[in-house]
């Protein structure tokens, strides 16, 4: 019987890990320039932490580190993409990931970290798993809702693009209708099977979730998310044998109102979601994937570095688009880790799919249906870092649900001291730990002084910045460009004051474009100068 410290830690552990699950796709700062990736990256950052700090405490207090069946496919699978971080073209860029999209090396652990914590806390738990499936339905509830009220125009903040113009559909929570329709698909899944094992009013509750997460999926236009829920509501009525004819005519209905909102906040009506053009786009952006892989073929040329092969590979046709990502996850994985890291990842995906329908046990239903919407909303979608979380749960879902419990339930009252602790050690990591974000903010304060012609200001917040988070090209660019904009080329230290950054952007990250850009442009005026 564990202790009772043992058993205190566990709880605050478990719930711990429920609000990080939960609350990552939620979260933005307005205060950084990266208003919704590097929030979201820092969430999951400290609630790992947290969470990692109070696992190691219980194994001090006695308790016992597990591990799941699939660790060795898991493993395989980290070691593969940390060997191919360290033959990438820009090792730093694949091991933090490149700016906006946040897609490297640490970002892969901390979501596998996540997904071996909730494991062992869910192990032969049926009511920890229902208690996290609960939790995931209702993120993607206050999603959908969120892009509702972005809809009626009721949500005050604005979102605009970097142009200036409003954004043609809902940007959600995830601040992108692409993401944030995915988020609202991947809920409709879960929700379907908690309405499935539910009775009385506490089914029409989650037959509720299910419409409204249908219905933000409907409002954020995203094709690739509407795919996701077809093919998790067919999966849906082949697990759990919905034949009943009133459950029959409630999907149906359900269905039918998807269409009517998708149209109803169409621009263009059907014209709008039929369009060819963001199609031919993805099919391009797959074909440069492909004549980049000769390049590196076995190992890749780096995760999150997708960016060079479409400036090394696009032809005439892409002038003008600006690609970091490919648009598909498995073309994601050969393009940065190669024939090694690709296998890598379907080796994982399949053994997660032998373990979700080897001895199916109901338990493990909603984590296929959330495992099978991401896979489908990826196959035209980005990996980004809430997506990604969900889908390592899904993971540690299926084989937690086929797990057996380590010991007899934990008593799960949570003294008041440790989520105040807790949330303690929390606010100290934001301000004093997780650099990036402080970083970013100083960054978002420099643009704003460039736009206002404070070129002094300017110059101190992203220098700020650049000492915050040394490691990130962007900044070291984009101080560059500010030294650039007001300094005299003509003297030689100015010159040089004016090309340092950008030397630095590009020891970071070679062939990034605006710093090699920007760099060439320097250059040549103080070669103009000169003569």
């Amino acid at each position: 019987m564990p202790s009772f410290a043992t058993r205190h830690l566990q709880g605050a552990l478990w719930w711990v890990l429920v609000a990080t699950v939960a609350l990552t796709p939620l979260v933005f700062s307005r205060w950084t320039f990266d208003v919704f990736n590097i929030t979201e990256l820092t969430t999951l950052v400290i609630g790992v932490i947290v969470a990692a700090a109070l696992r190691l405490a219980t194994l001090l207090a006695g308790d016992k580190l597990r591990l799941p069946a699939m660790w060795p496919v898991v493993a395989f699978y980290l070691a593969a993409v940390g060997l191919t971080v360290l033959t990438s073209r820009a090792p730093i860029v694949s091991l933090l990931g490149n700016y906006g999209r946040l897609g490297g090396y640490v970002t892969t652990m901390a979501v596998a970290a996540l997904a071996w914590l909730l494991w062992e806390q869910m192990a032969g738990r049926d009511d920890r798993q229902r208690v996290l499936v609960t939790a995931i339905v209702l993120s993607a509830c206050a999603g959908s809702l969120y892009m509702g009220a972005q809809q009626l125009n009721i949500e005050s903040i604005g979102w605009l693009q970097p142009n200036g113009i409003a954004p043609n559909h809902a940007p959600g929570l995830l601040g992108n209708s692409n993401f944030s329709g995915a988020h609202a698909a991947m809920g409709v899944g879960p929700a379907v099977w908690l309405a499935a094992r539910s009775r009385g009013n506490v089914r029409l509750l989650w037959v509720g979730a299910v419409a409204l997460n249908l219905a933000g999926t409907a409002v954020s236009q995203s094709r690739g998310a509407m795919l996701a829920t077809a093919v998790t509501l067919l999966l849906a009525a082949a697990l759990l044998q919905v034949q009943a004819r009133r459950l029959a005519l409630v999907a149906a209905a359900m269905v039918a109102l998807t269409g009517v909102v998708a149209l109803a906040t169409s621009n263009n009506g059907v014209a709008d979601l039929v369009d060819p053009t963001t199609s031919d786009e993805r099919l391009s952006l797959w074909e440069v994937s492909m004549r980049g892989m000769p390049d590196h073929l076995w190992l890749g040329g780096g995760p999150d570095l997708y960016l060079v092969t479409f400036e090394d590979h696009a032809g005439p046709e892409l002038a003008g688009i600006f690609a970091d990502e490919p648009h598909n996850i498995f073309l994601d994985h050969l393009d940065g880790s190669g024939i090694l890291g690709g296998a890598a990842w379907l080796a994982l995906v399949g053994t997660v799919c032998v373990a979700a329908t080897r001895g199916r046990r109901p338990e493990s239903e909603p984590w296929m249906l959330l495992g099978v919407a991401y896979l489908m909303q990826g196959m035209v979608s980005i990996d980004a870092v809430p997506l990604l979380a969900w889908a390592w749960v899904a993971v540690a879902g299926v084989a937690a649900s086929n797990a057996q419990p380590a010991s007899a339930p934990a008593d799960e009252r949570v003294p008041v001291l440790v989520p105040l602790i807790t949330l303690g050690v929390g606010a100290a990591l934001i301000v004093g730990v997780l650099v990036p974000f402080r970083a970013d903010m100083s960054y978002r304060r420099g643009i704003e002084a460039s736009g206002r012609g404070d070129t002094i200001t300017a110059q101190a917040q992203l220098v700020e910045a650049t000492q915050r988070h040394p490691w990130e090209s962007k900044y070291h660019a984009r101080l560059g460009l500010e030294y650039w904009s007001v300094l005299d080329l003509r003297d030689p230290d100015q010159a040089e004051l004016t090309r340092a950054p950008l030397v630095r952007a590009l020891e970071i990250f070679p062939d990034q474009p605006s710093a090699n850009v920007w760099l060439d442009g320097v250059d040549d005026q103080i070669a103009a100068v000169q003569e």
